[in-house]
């Protein structure tokens, strides 16, 4: 049975290729799932690569940061695209992320993508969730970016070797926390451009992850409701108890009459 998540192409692959299922796998169109604008998916709602680019569907996307300590210092894990990617090829990237297909959670999605990418076995328990990012933008070759990316960050505790897909990664390479701070605000055509707001959340995770600035208590209008993951929305906040105004001083007494002698 064909997965939900492809779809078919309209002429008929399985007369063509004489009953070969491998041979249809090949032309099969994976399917990414579709949004609602409250980032809820649409029930069996899916859209190959080419209609959600081309008519800006809103769409999903898993972003997973990696880091590591060293003798020196947290690092971060980047990647550099490969050159035949259709959007941004040849820029440095996050450490592994894709589109969420047909039918899969955005955690699900992040684990499959740092597999296929990276090789990376992510441990789900040690997955973290850093908030989701909204952007609508149109890339350099006119595609349409309009889709809500589910960010997360990992630690890699270990020498395992990773595994490129050459077809999306060109290389990985590790850096400095501090020069990727340095870096990736003042973008000078070396990185992605996700956008100063998605950057700046992503270092506020990544110093709190690694002990490089104090972690402070999230506020309750900055979580989710039944999913404990910020969404750091920067919502006004007020106090429970406002202070009672001080009322002004009395003004001083007059002084005495003095009758005339």
């Amino acid at each position: 049975m064909v997965p939900d998540r492809y779809a078919l192409p309209s002429f008929d692959v399985w007369n063509l290729f004489g009953g070969s299922f491998a041979a249809i796998l090949l032309f099969m169109e994976e399917q990414w799932q579709l949004y609602n604008e409250d980032a809820t998916p649409i029930d069996d709602r899916g859209a190959t690569q080419d209609e959600v680019f081309g008519k800006g569907l809103l769409h999903g996307a898993a972003h997973v940061w990696m880091w590591r300590n060293t003798p020196k210092g947290p690092e971060v894990l980047l990647q550099r695209r490969a050159a035949n990617k259709r959007t941004y090829p040849n820029l440095l990237d996050i450490s592994a992320a894709g589109h969420i297909d047909l039918d899969e959670s955005p955690d699900e999605a992040a684990i499959r993508e740092a597999k296929e990418e990276i090789g990376l076995d992510v441990l789900p328990s040690q997955l973290k969730p850093i908030g989701k990012h909204r952007k609508n933008v149109t890339t350099e070759n006119g595609d349409t970016e309009n889709e809500y990316c589910w960010l997360y960050i990992y630690e890699i505790t270990d020498e395992t070797p990773l595994k490129l897909q050459v077809s999306e990664v060109a290389e990985t390479k590790w850096i400095p926390l501090t020069e990727f701070i340095q870096t990736i605000l003042p973008n000078n055509g070396n990185y992605v451009p996700q956008g100063d707001n998605y950057y700046e959340m992503v270092i506020k995770a990544l110093k709190q992850a690694t002990g490089s600035t104090p972690t402070t208590p999230r506020q309750p209008d900055g979580v989710i409701k039944g999913d404990d993951r910020a969404t750091f929305m920067n919502l006004p906040t007020t106090p429970v108890n406002p202070p009672a105004p001080v009322p002004p001083a009395p003004p001083p007494p007059e002084p005495p009459v003095t009758p005339n002698e």
